[in-house]
């Protein structure tokens, strides 16, 4: 069983603050892009 969803190591038992920086970027990302496609909706 894997103990870290979306990680492809099976062995991935801790959570480094590193994935947890990873993790922070990529929602950050996610959130940037959503506002654009807001943003490109409105203004189209």
């Amino acid at each position: 069983m894997n103990p870290e969803p979306g990680t492809l190591n099976p062995k991935a038992e801790r959570d480094t603050p590193m994935t947890a920086t990873y993790v922070r970027v990529i929602l950050l990302q996610v959130a940037i892009l959503v506002v654009l496609w807001i943003f490109g909706r409105l203004f189209s």
